[in-house]
Parts: C-alpha cells; sequence; structure tokens
C-alpha cells in the first residue's frame, strides 16, 4: 500500500475542501484532525508518486493552503514522515509514536518523558529493545505503541464523505471600495478555481450557483445575493467566468455596492454528471461540446433566459405548436411532411381586413396579386380545436405572406389573418 499524506498547519478550517480535492487521485480519502490522508496505490498505474506529489502541490497552490506532504506504505509513517521531515521509521523521533497511537486523531505521548531518561530517543532505538522488556519499562501504552509500530499498515480508515454543500469564499485583505470590476474578477476566479476543483473531483458539472458580495462588517447595507442558472452544465472554468463577469459587471455598473467590499462567495446550488472519459485524438467533439455549452450561456446572457435555442420539429399540426425548443444538438424530433411554410411566424397573428385588392392591418397594407391556396388545418379537438385555411399571398412589392382565414368564433363569420412571411 502506497499513503500520500498532506498535512496541514495547526489550526487550518480547510481540511474538508482539502480532502474532497484528493478524490481526483483515489476514491479511498480519510481525513483526519490535521492531514488529509489519499490511498495511491491503484492510481500509480495512471501516475507515479512524484506526478502526484506535483499535482498535489499545484492543487494546495490553488486552495491557498500550506501544508507538508509525504509518501509511506502505511497512514502512520506518512503522516509522521510529513510532520518530522524525515523518510525512514527508525529515524523517527519517539515523539512520532503519537501518530502511530491514533494517526487520524494525534494525541500527545504521555510516556515521552520515560523514554528520555531511558536514553531512548528514536524509534530505532525503540524497536532495538526486546519485547518481554516493553511492559516492565513503558507500562501499557509503551507495549500499545510497539504493536502498533510493527503492524502500521493495519489502520481502520475512518468513513469520510464529502459535505453536501459546496461553498468558496474569498476575501480581500481588507474591506476595499469597488471602483471598477477588475478586483472583483481577481476574487472570482480564486473562488471558481477552487469550485472547480472539488467538482472536478466529485465528478460533476456546475450547473447552477449563487454569488454573494460581502460588504463590510460593520456596513449597514445588505449582502449582495445574484443566482445564475446555466442553460448547459458546465466543466470548463474559463468560460463559466467570462459569463459570471458579463453578468456581474452589468449589475454593479447599473447599482454600484453600498460599502467596502470585504469578499466574495460562490455556493453551488445545481451540478451535473460529468462523464470523464479517455480523450479520442481523432474527434474534436468534445472540445466542441465545451465550445457549445460556452456559447449558449454567453447568448443567453446577452439575450435573455431561453432565448439561445435549436429549433426541433413537433408531431403536432397546428403550425405555432410543430416546433418546440431544445439545445441538444443531437435531438432531431419527429419529422412530418408539410408543404412549404415560412421561418418566421408572428405570436400572435396578426388580424387582416382585405379591401379589395388590398390587405390591411393596424400598421401596414399590401397590394396582392395572387392567392395560391388552400392549405385545410384542422384537429387537436382535445385541447379545444382548431380549423383553419392557408394561403400564399403575392404582394407587388415581391413578398409572400402566409395567411389563413379562421372562424372568428364558433359558428360565426370567417377572419383573416396574418401567420407568417417567407424569406
Amino acid at each position: 500500500m502506497k499513503v500520500v499524506c498532506v498535512l496541514m498547519q495547526p489550526g487550518e478550517s480547510r481540511g474538508q475542501a482539502l480532502a474532497e480535492a484528493c478524490l481526483a487521485f483515489s476514491p479511498q480519502v480519510a481525513l483526519g484532525s490535521d492531514a488529509a490522508f489519499v490511498e495511491i496505490e491503484g492510481s500509480r498505474q495512471l501516475f507515479g508518486e512524484e506526478e502526484c506529489i506535483r499535482r498535489l502541490k499545484d492543487m494546495l497552490e490553488l486552495l491557498d493552503l500550506k501544508a507538508k506532504i509525504a509518501v509511506a506504505s502505511s497512514v502512520p509513517a506518512a503522516l509522521a514522515f510529513a510532520r518530522y521531515g524525515v523518510t525512514e521509521v527508525d529515524r523517527l523521533p519517539v515523539a512520532a509514536l503519537a501518530d502511530f497511537l491514533a494517526p487520524f486523531a494525534p494525541q500527545p505521548f504521555d510516556e515521552l518523558e520515560v523514554f528520555r531518561k531511558l536514553g531512548v530517543a528514536t524509534i530505532g532505538d525503540f524497536k532495538k529493545i526486546p519485547r518481554v522488556q516493553i511492559p516492565s519499562r513503558f507500562g501499557k501504552q509503551g507495549l500499545l505503541a510497539y504493536e502498533r509500530l510493527l503492524d502500521a499498515g493495519r489502520v481502520a480508515w475512518p468513513r469520510w464523505a464529502p459535505a453536501e454543500r459546496l461553498e468558496e469564499r474569498v476575501d480581500f485583505d481588507c474591506a476595499a471600495q469597488i471602483h471598477s470590476f477588475e478586483p472583483v474578477l481577481f476574487l472570482l476566479k480564486s473562488a471558481f478555481q477552487r469550485i472547480f476543483l472539488r467538482l472536478y473531483a466529485r465528478r460533476l458539472k456546475l450547473a447552477a450557483f449563487r454569488v454573494t458580495f460581502h460588504l463590510n462588517k460593520f456596513s449597514a447595507g445588505a449582502e449582495r445575493v445574484t443566482e445564475i442558472s446555466l442553460p448547459l452544465p458546465q466543466s470548463e472554468l474559463k468560460s463559466v467566468v467570462l459569463l459570471t463577469a458579463e453578468r456581474l459587471s452589468k449589475e454593479l455598473e447599473n447599482r454600484p455596492l453600498e460599502d467596502a467590499l470585504e469578499g466574495v462567495s460562490i455556493l453551488v446550488t445545481d451540478t451535473a454528471p460529468f462523464h470523464e472519459a479517455q480523450r479520442d485524438f481523432f474527434s474534436k467533439r468534445e472540445e466542441e461540446n465545451l465550445a457549445w455549452a460556452s456559447l449558449v450561456g454567453r447568448l443567453e446572457e446577452r439575450l435573455g433566459p431561453q432565448k439561445a435555442f435549436l429549433a426541433t420539429p413537433s408531431p403536432r399540426l397546428l403550425p405555432e405548436a410543430s416546433w418546440g425548443k431544445t439545445l441538444d444538438e443531437t435531438d432531431r424530433g419527429t419529422q412530418v411532411t408539410v408543404p412549404l411554410r415560412p421561418l418566421r411566424l408572428l405570436e400572435p397573428p396578426l388580424r387582416l381586413q382585405r379591401l379589395g385588392h388590398e390587405l390591411v392591418s393596424a400598421q401596414r397594407r399590401w397590394r396582392f396579386t395572387s392567392f395560391h391556396g388552400p392549405e385545410k388545418l384542422r384537429g387537436e379537438w382535445w385541447l379545444g380545436g382548431f380549423e383553419r385555411e392557408y394561403f400564399h399571398v403575392e404582394t407587388s412589392e415581391g413578398e409572400t405572406l402566409w395567411v389563413f382565414t379562421a372562424p372568428v368564433s364558433p359558428g360565426g363569420p370567417r377572419g383573416l389573418w396574418l401567420h407568417g412571411m417567407f424569406d
């Protein structure tokens, strides 16, 4: 077994985030009182110890954590190596026996003074003493430490699971007045880097999140909260940062913060599964999917929610209901064979009147040269039913209108409506 120990500084409160990020290396992760442990024996086929340590250092930098890293064949040895900076068990000081007794929650070693009086300075010195002499010299705790030392690999790992709430906060060194968006963007990038690090370890994509601006704690103003929902789940950091920056910069321009800003936090409110697969070097499908999700997100940010979509055919006779919205490029819908129809439909249809050779609306009039049709459509009685006759109308200006007649009221006279225009 190979275990990596990441020993945090005393009092560090971000162990949960560290342990979550370590899931990127192995599913077997444990969190102790001051360290995170990762079993990497099965991962050595993917990367060696040096590569693992390099990635861990990069991860610690993103999380803004300072820690010591060590690799050993057991949990207690890895913890002791990280704490005392040695790479051999025999060279460890006897104080390291506390790590062997309870590696996930070390306590001060009570018998340390006894060891010193007897001239036992290192674990190597301790191992030279015959086992039968251990109880009489060092008592029950000394014997237990000796047994744990000889069988250090058989340690039960405590159960650990990621927290349900995924949130990151980044603060300025001191509260600052915001006159441009650049300082806010700097905080957002740092927070999103940590969020995506933890999401990747969980094999999740970001679908929705909440950004909170934390004002000076002495301020009378309320925290500014913005909810952002992505049209497609994202796994790419850059596109999410750009989309969020565009939204927040507009909001801050229209409504500046009431007081100095202490920091920014991001809370993940919705996710989607991230099915990671080996990259296909002969296809750019993965890059195209990321670019598509980014494009849709930017378009919706500019145009509004559900304003960017692909049209897919639907098997209904009613023209305005014969298509639906989708963001799935592979969704071809249900193809229905119909006569030529315009791409642009008016919602709602525009009421017309026929005056001689002219069609007149409240805003405009068209002089027509010919009517072609009709195309009779009727059905959907279970939804109230409809009955229409559609015509292609040629105008003197060269336009082709799509016009239908239908009863103005049940059993009443028929009226005329403009439903669309051919391009």
